[in-house]
This record gives C-alpha cells, sequence and structure tokens, in this order.
C-alpha cells in the first residue's frame, strides 16, 4: 500500500480515521496518525463543540447580568449585575463536573429530588467559580491550538 499523500512512499501506518495508508513522515506528523481530510473533520467538530460550551457560557453571563441590571442600578451599583452574571456562569461548569464525576439520584419521592437539585446547584455554583475560568481558558487555548493547525495546513508548513 502506498502513502495517501506521498505516492511514491510505502505506507508504514494508517490513519485512524478512514484507514488509508500513510508514509513514516505523514504518521509522525500528528499526535494521532490523521490524514488531512480526516484531522480537518475532527478538528472541525471539536471546535463546534468548544464554541458551543463558550457560547452557553456567555448567554448565561448576559441573561444574569440583564436580569439583575435594573435592581443593581436601583440601588447604586450597576456593576455588580456584571459580577453577578460572571459568578453564575461558572455555575454550568459546576453542573457539568458534578454530573460528570459524581452519580445521579435515579429514585426518590418530589421533596428528595427537591432537596437534590437544590444541593447540586448550590454545589456547582461553588465549584464552578474554580472550574469555569479554568474550562474557559482551556477552550480558547484548544480553539487556538487549532486555527493554528488549520492555518499551518493551508500554508503548507506542516
Amino acid at each position: 500500500m502506498k502513502c495517501f499523500n506521498h505516492s511514491d512512499s510505502d505506507a508504514n501506518g494508517s490513519c485512524q480515521g478512514c484507514g488509508k495508508g500513510l508514509c513514516g513522515l505523514c504518521v509522525s506528523r500528528f499526535e494521532n496518525p490523521l490524514c488531512e481530510p480526516c484531522l480537518t473533520k475532527n478538528n472541525s467538530g471539536v471546535a463546534k463543540q468548544l464554541y458551543l460550551g463558550l457560547a452557553i457560557t456567555a448567554a448565561i453571563f448576559i441573561s444574569v447580568s440583564v436580569f439583575l441590571f435594573p435592581m443593581a442600578s436601583e440601588h447604586g451599583n450597576p456593576g455588580q449585575a456584571f459580577f453577578m452574571g460572571a459568578l453564575m456562569a461558572g455555575t454550568y461548569w459546576g453542573w457539568k463536573f458534578l454530573t460528570d464525576y459524581f452519580p445521579s439520584l435515579t429514585a426518590g419521592t418530589s421533596s428528595v429530588w427537591l432537596i437534590y437539585l437544590l444541593l447540586k446547584f448550590v454545589g456547582a455554583y461553588f465549584i464552578g467559580l474554580i472550574v469555569g475560568p479554568y474550562q474557559i481558558y482551556k477552550m480558547v487555548k484548544e480553539i487556538n491550538k487549532i486555527n493554528k493547525v488549520k492555518s499551518q495546513l493551508s500554508q503548507g508548513k506542516i
């Protein structure tokens, strides 16, 4: 089998996305052996997920800020609405953290569910204060990395 990118070279491995043959140079180009079309497709899907997470965070921030702005302005501190919006935006990431790392409640009465959701929300708020900024930083860093690889591929640098 010959390399997908270099028809004069024998394949030493294969693309993990589509199975096309890759020579030694192409296998070592990226962390996972992928041909350019599969890498581009994979990065595009990852970028969409990252942008979605950022959009949800921004929507929570804007919603809470707009909701609290009239009350905060009335008390002479409109900046407090934006501060609370930023604090609540992290709650999304705290909720995801709790959902990923702790089991969900599977049975119980309505009052048990209400207490569970209330405790989970409070926990998500406090965990989100730490996890939220880290997740945002990590997503922006990953988006920049994806854009850099995309640019380098289009310029033929990698």
